[in-house]
Parts: C-alpha cells; structure tokens; sequence
C-alpha cells in the first residue's frame, strides 16, 4: 500500500496460457499481383505479416489458413485488402470475411462450396467492421460454452480468445465479487460474465 492506504498495483501479475489455445483470430489479408498474404498486422504497422504457422492459435485454425488463401485468390468481393475473423466453436470453425464489395452469386456460391469442404460451422461475410454480418451458409449452430451455458455467438462476436484465459478471469472477477449481490457488466460482449 501507498502513504495514503490506496493500493500500490491495481494489475495482478500476467497469467501464462498454454501455447495452442487461442480460438479467435482476426486476420487481415492483402491480395497483390495474384498473391494473397494473411495474418496478423505488424506491430505498429498496417503490413501484413503473412502466416504460415502461429504457436498460439487452436491447430484447426491454423489449418485453415491455406485454404482460406486460396478462396481469398478467388473471390471477385475480396478486393485489395479485408479480414477474415475465425472462431473454433464447439461445433467447427466460424469465420467471418470482411470486404468491402458485395459477394456477387459466383462468390456467394464459392464460400458455400468452402464451408461445405472445409466442414465449417458457418460462414458469414460483412461490408465493413462493425456492420451486421449476413449469413452465407451455416451447417450447424456455432455453439460456443460459457461456464455450462450453451450459447450461439453471432458472427464475429467477441469472445475471450482462449479457454483457460476466459475461466481464470472468470474464477478472478467471482473472486473480487466476493458476497457482492448487485453487479454491472458494461462491457459484456458475448458470453464470460453476461450475454448481449
């Protein structure tokens, strides 16, 4: 503590999560003289670092990424540059493709052959960030659990990126709540704590 009684750290020491874990990924992409580059942004930077592999990310999402290339080469809606959101629920990968034109019917027909090979969940494309995604296809619900609850995220919900990271801040906030019997959740999202 402080001189004055008042806490000296307000951040608890960092929690290691297991390599291999995260569920959720957005990756940004850029498609150039034929070639499509995905993966995550430099840091500080708007390049995109092309991913062959990534440590952190569930193995199903990491095996997508080439496929995913390849169906970006191909669409005529993808543009220049977008992202592609995915999700590993616990019924198939969820993913979610941001461009900024309209998927004509060749494309439409394209992302539905893609979710039927890939065994995707659902797939579901939107005009820009923060724009209500539309539905291409869903093969099954995407259902994702919070702590026994079985619940159906839209299309890009933001979800606590790994597991192990949404229970330890879940057993951390119960523990901070302690006999607490009113609780507001201003930021609750999809799931953890409250549901949207």
């Amino acid at each position: 503590l402080s001189r004055r009684g008042l806490p000296t750290s307000l951040v608890e020491p960092a929690q290691a999560m297991p390599p291999g874990a995260r569920r959720r990924a957005r990756l940004s992409y850029v498609r150039r003289r034929g070639k499509v580059e995905l993966g995550f942004r430099a840091r500080a930077a708007h390049a995109v670092v092309d991913l062959a592999g990534c440590a952190v990310l569930l193995p199903e999402i990491v095996a997508l990424l080439q496929a995913l290339r390849q169906l970006l080469a191909g669409l005529r809606m993808a543009g220049g540059a977008g992202e592609v959101t995915m999700t590993a629920t616990l019924s198939g990968l969820d993913v979610l493709l941001v461009a900024a034109a309209e998927p004509g019917l060749d494309d439409r027909e394209a992302l539905a052959a893609f979710a039927v090979a890939e065994d995707l969940a659902r797939i579901a494309w939107a005009r820009g960030p923060g724009v209500s995604p539309e539905p291409i296809m869903q093969r099954r619900f995407p259902r994702v659990d919070f702590d026994g609850v079985d619940v159906v995220p839209p299309p890009g919900a933001f979800l606590q990126a790994s597991v192990p990271a949404e229970a330890a801040i879940r057993a951390a906030v119960m523990e901070a709540l302690g006999a607490a019997q009113a609780v507001a959740d201003f930021f609750c999202g999809c799931g953890t704590f409250a549901e949207a």
